[in-house]
């Protein structure tokens, strides 16, 4: 277990980003080592974020139901939060650069089945096995911290949370010509080209090294037991709506069953998949309450803006656009997600997370009060997404460079792991209160009204992230 003595009482002048682990560290370029990095995130995002709009094109082409349809994205957000926190421990154990290499293989597998798919459940099982791509940040933010000198962690994690919102906004804009001009195939044989080149950039750029700290166990029965717990929950925040009240409340029953059951196992043995001790540190419980709400305010506005562009006028809020024109809201977020990315990562080395995460809190909850407020325009739309934007890339840098600072090395992948599970949680939240609000009393009629409400009550998930934040421990910067 980790102790407060472990992360607080340090006699090397207060840096924990240095590894934990005796030895000499690795040899390395850190451009090099950084771009292989980008292009691992970079082919992540981007394999995210173009399957949604493209969702009617797979509906005429399998001729399958649109509650079925959910799969291809539901089983890669399943797959993706489960892989996350196992595959973090079992970098944190076996070695970052070997785990990510094994993930890297995987999403280029399920990305091969899925350009191969002519079925819809071979597209599911394809979108479930590439899902496990997403133990990339978690790794990759491990391997910054291991190989990069300490005032460089900082900004490279800011560069890294930050290709999240341009490889969505990319893929969401790029979408419609491929599928257009090439075919839905081709959504998935472009990005495998991507994976392909990442795979090779990550063995001849990434050094390797030894797992730091002391040998350990992985815990296989806490890994079971959390993907149970994620799994349930997860199904049953997103078919809230659309399964038997029944099997809902049976799958959130299960998910606290399981969740307990894997608890009192983390605290019983010697090496837990996650250090439950490690959980309860102020610096990491807060940044994990933080994350859910800003999966919360993210999610929302992500679910929000297009609607506002696609409603028809007379819903009294919509601007009538396509679906393309209607992506394209998206877009001001990918290009301030970028920039609040880099600017992030080199206040968190001088200033500290902390007041990232903050100025990140603010911004993101006056976006939603501003979207609230001012949607009757087309243009105000597009510089409340901005905003929004600048806010979410705030965060994202902040978190995961809290995250990574607050526990010894050879815990990091594990914690950042669970940091974006808890934002992943957050977002299939927040995604699901705005589409309930939004459709109203009757189920399939968006009004005025619901979208405001929907947009209030993610600010004040805002608010309450701006008090969490203000908890956040001043931890000392590089």
């Amino acid at each position: 277990m980790i102790s407060r003595a472990t992360l607080f009482g340090r006699t090397d002048g207060g840096d924990p980003t240095r590894p934990a682990a005796p030895g000499t560290p690795p040899a390395v370029r850190p451009r090099a080592l950084l771009g292989a990095l980008v292009l691992a995130a970079s082919a992540y995002s981007l394999l995210q974020a173009t399957v949604g709009p493209a969702v009617p094109t797979f509906q005429r082409e399998f001729g399958a139901p649109t509650g079925e349809l959910a799969w291809i994205m539901n089983g890669f957000i399943l797959s993706s939060a489960v892989a996350t926190p196992i595959a973090g421990r079992l970098g944190d154990v076996f070695g970052r650069k070997r785990v990510l290499v094994v993930v890297l293989v995987l999403l280029a597998a399920g990305t091969a089945v899925c350009a191969l798919a002519t079925s819809l459940w071979v597209m599911v099982a394809g979108r479930v096995v590439a899902g496990l791509g997403g133990a990339v940040f978690p790794l990759s933010f491990a391997i910054v911290r291991e190989c990069l000198p300490a005032d460089r962690v900082g900004p490279a994690i800011g560069l890294l949370s930050a290709v999240v919102g341009v490889g969505g906004g990319i893929g969401i804009v790029a979408t419609g010509p491929i599928v257009e001009h090439l075919s839905y195939h081709w959504l998935f044989w472009l990005p495998l080209i991507l994976v392909g080149a990442t795979l090779a950039a990550v063995v001849g750029c990434v050094p390797r090294s030894d797992p730091p700290g002391r040998s350990a166990r992985v815990d296989w029965w806490g890994a079971l037991l959390l993907a149970g717990t994620l799994v349930s929950l997860l199904l049953a925040l997103t078919k809230v709506q659309t399964w038997p009240p029944a099997v809902v409340a049976a799958l959130l029953a299960a998910s606290v069953l399981l969740g307990a059951a894997w608890v009192w196992l983390a605290a019983r043995i010697r090496d837990p998949l996650i250090d439950l001790t490690m959980l309860r540190l102020r610096p990491v419980w807060t940044a994990n309450a933080a994350a859910v709400l800003a999966g919360i305010t993210a999610s929302t506005s992500m679910f929000l803006l297009p609607q506002l562009a696609a409603q028809p006028t007379d819903t009294g809020f919509g601007f009538g656009q396509d679906v393309s024109a209607a992506g394209l809201l998206i877009l001001p977020q990918s290009f301030t997600i970028l920039l609040a990315g880099v600017v992030a990562g080199r206040a968190c080395a001088t200033r500290g997370s902390r007041s990232v995460l903050v100025a990140g809190a603010l911004v993101s909850t006056v976006g939603l009060v501003a979207l609230a407020l001012l949607h009757g325009e087309l243009w105000q739309a597009y510089v409340v997404s901005a905003v929004i934007g600048l806010g979410t890339g705030l965060l994202q840098t902040g978190l995961a460079d809290q995250v990574v600072r607050a526990v010894p090395a050879a815990h990091t992948a594990a914690a950042a792991g669970a940091n974006m599970v808890a934002r992943n949680v957050g977002m299939t939240i927040g995604a699901q209160q705005a589409a309930t609000v939004l459709a109203g009393a009757s189920g399939d009629n968006p009004t005025s009204g619901g979208f405001v409400l929907a947009c209030a009550l993610a600010a004040a998930a805002g608010a309450v992230m701006v008090a969490v934040s203000l908890r956040s421990p001043r931890l000392r910067p590089a």
